[in-house]
């Protein structure tokens, strides 16, 4: 009886941590390719990724600056009009993410993560069939975002 217990937590745990596994390589490669689409300037591809509502929150620190807003529309109409205008490099870049910090719960996810010489922290709402960024912070450690 007591091994039968024990093979059955065991199996109970190891599913567990299989999908906890799956939820955080989901995550890995949701963030990546937000990236990569903000870095070949495809705007309808890096809007898909950011919830759209009023809460969602944005900042950016880094060179002595230091910027912040609440909501969608405060930031995200914006971004993709300077996106549009071509004023992304669009040169391939390759990325590195690394040194992730995952924390799950519920519907909720943190994340941060290493990119390139920035610290980002992100916060992503989830359900079965989606990922939508709410909170996206980068702090630039020292030297350009990306090079």
């Amino acid at each position: 009886m007591k091994s039968t217990v024990m093979i059955l937590a065991l199996c109970a745990v190891g599913l567990f941590s299989f999908c906890q596994t799956k939820l955080e390589e989901d995550l890995k490669k949701f963030v990546l390719e937000e990236t990569e689409s903000y870095m070949r300037g495809d705007s309808v591809k890096w809007a898909s990724f950011f919830s759209h509502g009023d809460k969602v929150f944005r900042t950016y620190t880094g060179n002595g600056f230091h910027s912040s807003q609440t909501g969608w529309k405060n930031f995200g109409p914006f971004i993709i009009e300077w996106m549009r205008g071509g004023l992304i490099s669009k040169i391939p870049t390759r990325l590195q993410h690394e040194n992730y910090v995952i924390r799950t719960s519920g519907d909720l996810s943190w994340m941060s993560y290493e990119q390139k010489r920035s610290i980002v922290t992100v916060i992503v709402c989830h359900s079965q069939t989606r990922l939508k960024l709410e909170l996206w912070c980068v702090k630039k450690v020292c030297g350009r975002l990306f090079r």
